[in-house]
């Protein structure tokens, strides 16, 4: 918001501004010049003034302003050193936007950019892991999320993207992958409630016709106590015979990691 200080306007030049010199930042560095003559009536293009439109931008995305919020990106990107990790923050930021904006393709274009920048990025591995599933090519996140644990030290962390990767081998078709991932996850850390309610869907999924059968079993024997005893006894031998049906699963998953 401008307070009428002129002061006040020439320190937060507007969107057409920013943009302006963005562009010629791009344009200055393909030719080979300084990009610092391109913002001289302005300011010299520093870390921190990138820094400080990256924090804005991130800002103006959480509070949904897409649109204002690409435009830091791109300025972040123009302003940061060449191959600096805020250069590549900048693109994460663009690539947040463009997904926001329903377009995967131009944000799996931005995060690959930051991982070319900045290879160690846990964070840019995880965005595109997401777009994969997006657009259901879940066997091109898998490695991914492989790659993110090799990264991450964080054990609550570590537990989420072992849960993203379990789901991420379900949508790929390979269920005992998606229950060999839990599996480790408990030997490794151990999951918390919320997780492991969530980890349980890896063990409902049958794979094979004799947790086919077993799964049908299960149902059977649950019609059959409705019929006989009424909903709450037929409820009760729903939930164990699904806590049977699921500890098979989990004793017959290897753990070899």
């Amino acid at each position: 918001m401008n307070d009428g200080n002129p002061a006040s306007s020439a320190a937060a030049p507007g969107a057409d501004e920013l943009r302006r010199q963005a562009a010629e930042i791009v344009q200055r560095r393909k030719r080979g010049l300084a990009a610092r003559h391109a913002l001289a009536p302005i300011a010299e293009p520093t870390p921190d003034r990138a820094r400080a439109t990256l924090a804005e931008g991130r800002r103006l995305f959480e509070e949904g302003k897409i649109a204002e919020a690409l435009i830091r990106a791109e300025v972040v990107i123009g302003l940061a050193p060449h191959g600096s990790t805020v250069q590549a923050e900048g693109l994460i930021l663009l690539g947040d936007g463009r997904l926001a904006q329903g377009y995967p393709q131009a944000a799996r274009a931005a995060y690959n950019r930051a991982l070319h920048i900045h290879p160690g990025s846990a964070e840019a591995r995880l965005k595109l892991a997401d777009v994969y599933r997006r657009i259901h090519q879940p066997q091109r996140a898998i490695p991914l999320y492989i790659e993110v644990l090799a990264l991450i030290r964080d054990p609550d962390e570590a537990a989420e993207v072992r849960l993203d990767l379990a789901d991420t081998y379900r949508a790929a078709g390979r269920p005992d992958a998606a229950r060999r991932v839990v599996r480790i996850s408990e030997e490794v850390g151990g999951l918390s409630g919320t997780q492991q309610v969530r980890a349980a869907r890896a063990f409902l999924m049958p794979d094979t016709p004799v947790a086919l059968l077993l799964l049908l079993i299960v149902l059977a024997l649950t019609t059959w106590a409705f019929r006989e005893a009424g909903a709450l006894v037929a409820f009760a031998a729903f939930l164990f015979g699904l806590v049977l049906y699921a500890t098979i699963q989990w004793w017959r998953t290897p753990v070899e990691r």
